[in-house]
């Protein structure tokens, strides 16, 4: 495992992240890990981790969420970039098969939440619980059906499981680009 960040002060506890390299699962930590062995006293960037991961010209309209669409959406909300959308309940997974697991963190404890799926939400108009499920991808479908970038049923109408195929996920890269765009 290589530890991205790390950062302790006497006022907080201690908060630490890392990234399986066989996996890419990137995991936040915060409070005092049991094993402290090579996290202490390490401070600093490391060299082969881009800290400066702005986004650069348009998505590839290609129906699959990963770290690019991840990034342009971060930037077009304010969020921090880092290419992740972090703590997502590995139950929601089944409504979002075309989001890529090298960008989206499926976790079954300390499910918390992210602040671009917040603020996603906030946008689509639906409960801003940072928890992207069922009933968010409804909301973004109806949202983008109405904005005019996507010509799909939608399937909560239809009694069908709301899911966000290839069709939803190029109508959202549309969007972004749009918006980048304008």
């Amino acid at each position: 495992y290589n530890v991205l960040e790390s950062t302790s002060d006497w006022q907080s506890k201690f908060q630490y992240s890392y990234m399986d390299k066989q996996t890419g699962y990137r995991y936040q930590y915060k409070g005092a890990p049991k094993r402290m062995q090579t996290v202490w006293g390490w401070h600093g960037k490391l060299p082969w981790v881009d800290y400066n991961d702005e986004p650069k010209g348009v998505i590839a309209v290609d129906g699959s969420w990963g770290m690019d669409t991840t990034r342009h959406t971060q930037k077009m909300f304010g969020t921090p970039i880092d290419g992740i959308i972090s703590r997502q309940n590995r139950a929601n997974k089944k409504y979002l098969p075309n989001a890529s697991t090298n960008s989206w963190e499926f976790v079954t404890f300390r499910v918390t939440g992210s602040d671009v799926i917040k603020a996603l939400q906030k946008l689509i108009g639906t409960d801003p619980d940072g928890d992207f499920g069922a009933k968010s991808v409804t909301a973004l479908e109806r949202f983008l059906k109405a904005k005019g970038f996507y010509d799909g049923e939608i399937e909560a109408d239809l009694g069908k499981r709301p899911s966000m195929g290839e069709g939803l996920v190029k109508a959202w890269q549309r969007y972004v680009n749009a918006y980048f765009r304008a």
